[in-house]
């Protein structure tokens, strides 16, 4: 039979404490720098995109979903944390968004972690393209209707409106072209 061993007993909790803190300043110093780059990448980002580029970072099976994005808050371009739901069409209705530097330092550190940020910005490209074929879509589509409407002049439009300038009474609702 081995001999029994006496099983190692804790450090003193002065020396875990003070490891403790040595790791908490080193978790804040990386957390800090990430920040950093995240501002930096946003700056960087606003140059190159003018639309909002979205990408699925997460999905359960009750339909709740959420997404990395970088768009439009506050009149900003930002990296935002979106969630919500999508519905049976696949369609995504967002109920929640908030800008990545707002976000827990473990939600931040998982976008990169994971690569989420590099894959948006990668798909960029692809959402640009889709983008530009529903905007030209749009302009077919908004050209069409400008033509069947005829010619626009802001004569055409003053014409129409019926002058207001005789005295009524205020009760009545005679004069209302409608």
């Amino acid at each position: 039979m081995p001999a029994k061993t006496k099983a190692e007993s804790p450090p003193p909790l002065d020396i875990v404490l003070k490891a403790l803190v040595e790791r908490r300043t080193v978790l804040d110093k990386l957390d800090d720098k990430l920040s950093a780059l995240i501002q930096r990448i946003e700056s960087v980002l606003r140059m190159q995109v003018s639309t909002r580029i979205t990408r699925v970072i997460g999905e359960e099976d009750e339909g709740q979903i959420e997404c990395l994005t970088f768009g439009k808050q506050d009149g900003r371009f930002m990296l935002l944390i979106e969630s919500g739901f999508k519905d049976h069409n696949g369609e995504i209705s967002i109920n929640n968004c908030t800008p990545l530097l707002s976000t827990s330092r473990e939600t931040r550190t998982f976008v990169f972690a994971e690569g989420h940020v590099e894959q948006l910005i990668r798909s960029a490209h692809e959402q640009f393209s889709e983008q530009i074929v529903m905007r030209e879509k749009a302009l077919v589509a908004a050209e069409q209707i400008a033509n069947a409407l005829g010619p626009f002049s802001v004569s055409v439009i003053e014409d129409s409106i019926p002058s207001f300038s005789t005295p009524s009474d205020p009760s009545s609702d005679d004069d209302l072209p409608f």
